[in-house]
């Protein structure tokens, strides 16, 4: 990657140099883009839903743990050594149905905002040691 002033370009696999235009503002970048891959769309959403919903039900499931009456499966109250069992299966199964709804309902959004312009994305940088440490364990 060179810098000059106010660009930054990116090697990338599977894109053209004029696909990509990366402008530096400071310490943040903005990448702009005509559309994401939907695995990418599908990567955030299971990451930021995920982590989410399951710190919630795995605090719920240890509240149950102790006996509040936090889990609650097929209308019965879930106490006990069980709770967690079923706060986690909760969890995983608000995860999967939020992230598949909020894909598919964005893939359907982005597509029809790209027909009008590129999508901006503002991004930070790695530092150079974190390049260079992603860099070893590719090789």
């Amino acid at each position: 990657m060179f810098t000059n002033e106010k660009y930054v370009h990116i090697e990338c696999v599977n894109a053209h140099a004029h696909d990509l235009n990366v402008i530096r503002q400071g310490k943040l970048m903005r990448l702009e883009i005509k559309k994401l891959s939907k695995s990418t769309i599908l990567k955030i959403y299971f990451i930021g839903i995920g982590v989410s919903v399951m710190t919630f039900t795995t605090l719920c499931s240890i509240a149950a743990l102790f006996g509040a009456e936090t889990v609650n499966w097929n209308g019965d109250q879930i106490t006990g050594a069980a709770a967690p069992i079923y706060g986690a299966l909760i969890g995983a199964m608000i995860t999967i149905f939020a992230t598949l709804l909020c894909t598919v309902l964005s893939i359907f959004g982005l597509w029809v905002y790209s027909l009008f312009k590129p999508l901006s994305l503002e991004f930070m940088e790695l530092p150079q040691e974190s390049n260079l440490q992603s860099s070893k364990n590719e090789s």
